[in-house]
């Protein structure tokens, strides 16, 4: 007899879809497909990025990119999809006032995305949607559900909650309509409780995991001058300037060391500059988007990562930085600031160091700390792995996240056999 789980059938809704710099989403999604859950992904836009990591070779099924919101395109594809609608007038009505509600400008688009949503996942018999982050993506699913009835959860993350232009009339009103919602830290949660007080028994913590089979740490005898790397989008609130005045006031101090920036962004020309500013061009480079079996291959063979994120002008932060999280599963220490979120994954003096955000000096001291300190370095990784393997495990953190969409799969199934015998 089958898994009865492998009925379960779900939407990921993101506004676009594959993006390099959100592996989390990737990974979370293939590790629901080993767990027995079929998972559509749908996209509101098409990805841009010419570069793509190889395990989207893994998804079982291709992406659904819906239709972009212009009348000339969208209503030739609303119209042929009338049949699988099947939507009440009092749904419909219920889902336009929302829109006349709402001052997003762009509501109006995100209804008739969510038109096609619902006609697509009623033709495959999907149970539930997930939208990942609490922006677009989510307001298609709310309307999709406000249209249908459709179970509907969320994931929010930072910059959504966070930015000064966070929509938290949005995540106020999905909170109050959905099955359930993830975020990924605890000082998350409570940013969301501060938003819909009355919804916090609706919010999962889930840590974002990592698979740490792909995670191996490798005790070996690395390569001098000892290597740092970091990892993330070229943007502001990833702090890498900082970086870069810590590297020039280790060297000089003479400190031996080679140091590689991982990624791209609207920051790299002014990094660049700042690069040849400091005279730090023959230690320093920018090394621009990588795959991600590159960046594991880099996090093996260094003997630091560094994030020395930060809270932006604009509001927008880091939760829960990927990168700290591959390379304490690889087995290496890690250098970050006190930024909460980072400081539920990184143990000041057990994991890693923290520092103040904006303090190049302090930086500079762990990062030389880390360098001369050999034994240190390796006792701070193991202690990393141990708790990567407690708390950060892919395989158990989206096991939770499964239960979620399981329950709420099977309240709308038994919803529909409900309302389908009232009808006989």
């Amino acid at each position: 007899m089958a898994d009865p789980d492998r009925r379960i059938k779900v939407a990921y809704v993101l506004k676009v879809f594959p993006r390099l710099s959100e592996t989390f989403v990737l990974n979370e999604v293939l590790e629901l497909q080993a767990q027995g859950v079929d998972v559509r992904i749908f996209s509101l836009k098409a990805p841009t990025e010419p570069r793509f990591h190889a395990p989207l070779a893994e998804l079982e099924r291709d992406v659904i990119y819906l239709p972009p919101p212009r009348p000339s395109v969208i209503w030739p594809a609303i119209q042929s999809e009338l049949e699988s609608l099947q939507l009440e007038a009092t749904s419909i009505g219920k889902a336009f006032q929302h829109c006349l509600r709402s001052q997003h400008p762009d509501e109006l688009k995100h209804f008739l995305q969510a038109l096609l949503l619902v006609a697509q996942v009623r033709k495959r018999g999907i149970q539930h949607v997930h939208a990942h982050f609490a922006s677009s993506a989510t307001r298609v699913a709310l309307l999709a559900h406000l249209l249908s009835g459709l179970g509907f959860s969320f994931t929010a993350h930072a910059k959504d909650i966070y930015h000064r232009q966070a929509d938290h009339a949005l995540i106020k009103e999905a909170l109050n309509r959905c099955r359930f919602a993830v975020t990924v830290t605890d000082y998350n949660v409570a940013q969301l409780e501060r938003v819909a007080p009355a919804e916090v028994s609706k919010i999962q913590r889930i840590y974002n995991g990592t698979r740490l089979d792909q995670f191996v740490p490798v005790d070996e005898v690395l390569p001098e001058p000892p290597k740092i790397v970091a990892v993330g989008r070229l943007v502001e609130k990833k702090g890498f300037r900082y970086l870069l005045e810590a590297c020039h006031f280790m060297h000089q101090k003479g400190i031996e060391f080679r140091c590689r920036i991982i990624g791209t962004g609207d920051q790299e020309a002014p990094l660049a500059k700042q690069i040849e500013d400091l005279e730090l061009s023959h230690l320093v480079s920018l090394a621009g988007a990588r795959s991600h079996q590159a960046v594991i291959e880099e996090l093996a063979g260094c003997r630091l990562a560094v994030l020395p994120c930060i809270v932006g002008k604009d509001g927008n932060r880091d939760a829960l930085p990927t990168v700290l999280l591959e390379a304490m599963a690889v087995g290496k220490p890690v250098v970050s600031t006190d930024l909460q979120g980072v400081t539920e994954i990184v143990d000041d003096g057990e994991t890693g160091f923290l520092v103040p955000q904006r303090d190049s000096t302090s930086l500079a001291g762990a990062i030389a700390k880390l360098l001369s300190d050999r034994r240190l370095a390796r006792a701070l990784g193991k202690a990393g792995r141990e708790k990567a393997e407690r708390l950060f495990d892919l395989s158990r953190n989206v096991a939770q996240l499964r239960e979620c969409i399981s329950v709420s799969s099977h309240s709308v199934s038994k919803k529909l056999r409900t309302t389908a015998e009232r009808c006989v």
